[in-house]
């Protein structure tokens, strides 16, 4: 059993981040996008029904797996169109994390780096065994009906893993998928995102 991950995926509080020569006109790009806007509404969609947000996880280090939890530092990308955001230009917004870009064509970039913890079951580990190990993220507030996931790849990112930090773990592969998921409680479908990596213990 793998314990997962969950991660709700929703609207964020933003404020704008500018150099100081730059702030007059990023203020009033700022007024002017923020006005009226609900943060916890769910954005509207470009064809006005499902809201399509793109999901990718990059892989920074192997931290440890200590007592079956294996500790990640990780970033979480996740990209989506904000019809209500469009603008003549591309700004940078703050959030508390990570710096929020939004295109002038409405499209939403957000990267937070995110220290992950996740269950991996596994025996008396000797050396050249290997094991796998899952992260999930599900939006639990809205269906497929009005939020879809959908994959930026079919692996995770790795072009700036350290492969020296933790010299008992080393990563044999990983891959991704959306499933479409009905639960008891409810007649709608769900979608998640499921990230399965396999490492190898180097004792």
């Amino acid at each position: 059993m793998n314990y997962k991950v969950l991660a709700v995926l929703s609207c964020i509080g933003i404020a704008v981040c500018s150099k100081p020569e730059t702030y007059k006109n990023r203020h009033h790009l700022r007024d002017d996008l923020m006005y009226k806007y609900e943060k916890d509404v769910i954005p509207d969609s470009v064809d006005g029904h499902v809201v399509n947000v793109s999901v990718g996880v990059s892989l920074l280090r192997i931290i440890d797996v200590d007592n079956q939890i294996l500790t990640l530092d990780t970033y979480i990308s996740m990209g989506w169109e904000a019809d209500n955001l469009k603008a003549g230009r591309t700004v940078f917004i703050k959030t508390e994390e990570a710096n929020v870009i939004i295109n002038s064509n409405g499209h939403v970039i957000w990267m937070p780096p995110m220290k992950t913890k996740t269950f991996c079951s596994h025996g008396e580990l000797q050396n050249g065994d290997e094991i796998e190990c899952h992260l999930t993220f599900v939006s639990w507030t809205h269906s497929t009906s009005t939020l879809d996931l959908k994959l930026e790849a079919d692996v995770m990112g790795t072009s700036s893993f350290d492969v020296d930090f933790n010299p008992h773990w080393k990563l044999v592969s990983t891959h991704a998928d959306i499933e479409h998921k009905v639960y008891s409680c409810c007649p709608e479908s769900y979608a998640q995102a499921s990230f399965t990596l396999r490492l190898r213990y180097v004792a």
